[in-house]
């Protein structure tokens, strides 16, 4: 009798053939590209690709401060990353405390591909499926060791599958994200409706469950959505009708002269540029202080040493997790001895 075998992509595409739910790896591979070029911030016209017309912002740091190959600690360079636009990723979700009420949760660059690379990488096909016993939760949870200057947040997905159904009215009623431009820039976004990741407290877990796209026939049906703004600039300057000027933002005298901007170990050098924070601040993360000598303490995630999750060379999920090294050690001490550090 010969034995038939069948293929992780066929498994995938019958299992999607019987259940609607599951993450196709066509829909897997659609997430990435939208990237590869509060509600706050100026929609950035070139990055999105939905839009993809000339940002003033965009050309201006490009050609007044890239182009002119500042070294990174000059002053233009800070105004250019306070500027700059920035990627958000946007999700329908529900929390197990209140699964009757469907959030719009954002995320930072780095939450967010954490998600993606999931998906396309690591099998989180199950994700947004709303079923009990079939769907599965996600964690994120927010930390920052000793030394570093932002939070890190880590995703992670329940290893047990949900044991609570979400409701048909609630997946069946969610915003289009397809949309997603345009219902940040229509949608009162307050406490009822949306949440950041940012706002979570340090060392806090969240838990929460994606809910599946709207099926309105499109063959781009977006379960998370990416969008690129801007802060600190005006819509006259994004449509390339007022300027910009870096240097307008220092003090005159220093402009004149190409220093630097302040030495972080000395204090000397010009002030940088007054502006709005970074607003993905989880996208920026500090090197640690190598000079300290206690050990951080990071807070487990649920798959903390276990061989099947863990990819030394996954720089998106694992590469940032606090717990990296140590969860490395505790699977080499499993037998994985081929795993270098």
């Amino acid at each position: 009798m010969s034995v038939q075998i069948v293929t992780k992509e066929e498994r995938m595409a019958k299992a999607k053939k019987l259940d609607p739910f599951m993450i196709t790896d066509n829909e897997a591979g659609e997430l990435k590209n939208q990237v590869s070029t509060g509600s706050s911030g100026l929609i950035c016209p070139k990055r999105n690709k939905s839009i993809s017309k000339p940002c003033g912002t965009c050309d201006y740091i490009q050609t007044a401060i890239y182009d002119k190959k500042y070294p990174m600690q000059h002053a233009a360079m800070g105004w250019a990353r306070t500027k700059k636009a920035k990627l958000g990723w946007f999700l329908n979700v529900v929390f197990p405390e209140n699964p009757d009420k469907a959030i719009l949760f954002e995320l930072g660059d780095k939450a967010g591909n954490q998600i993606v690379t999931g998906i396309e990488k690591l099998d989180w096909r199950d994700i947004v499926h709303p079923h009990k016993g079939v769907g599965r939760e996600l964690t994120v949870t927010k930390s920052k060791a000793q030394g570093e200057s932002w939070p890190t947040y880590t995703v992670s997905p329940s290893l047990n599958k949900a044991d609570w159904a979400v409701p048909d009215e609630v997946w069946k009623n969610v915003p289009n994200l397809n949309d997603i431009i345009g219902i940040l820039e229509s949608t009162v976004l307050d406490n009822d409706n949306y949440k950041h990741v940012r706002s979570i407290k340090m060392d806090e877990t969240l838990t929460f469950r994606i809910l599946p796209p709207i099926d309105d026939g499109s063959t781009d049906k977006k379960l998370i959505a990416a969008v690129y703004r801007h802060w600190g600039v005006t819509q006259g300057q994004l449509d390339g009708v007022d300027p910009h000027d870096w240097r307008a933002s220092v003090d005159s005298e220093d402009a004149e002269t190409d220093v630097f901007a302040p030495d972080a170990a000395s204090g000397a050098g010009m002030a940088m540029p007054k502006s709005e924070p970074d607003r993905n601040t989880d996208t920026v993360p500090a090197l640690p202080d190598k000079t300290q000598t206690q050990k951080d303490k990071v807070k487990k995630p649920p798959c903390y040493g276990m061989k099947k999750f863990f990819d030394m060379k996954d720089e998106v999920t694992c590469g940032p997790c606090p717990a990296f090294k140590s969860c490395g050690r505790e699977v080499m001490a499993q037998g994985d001895d081929d795993i270098p550090f």
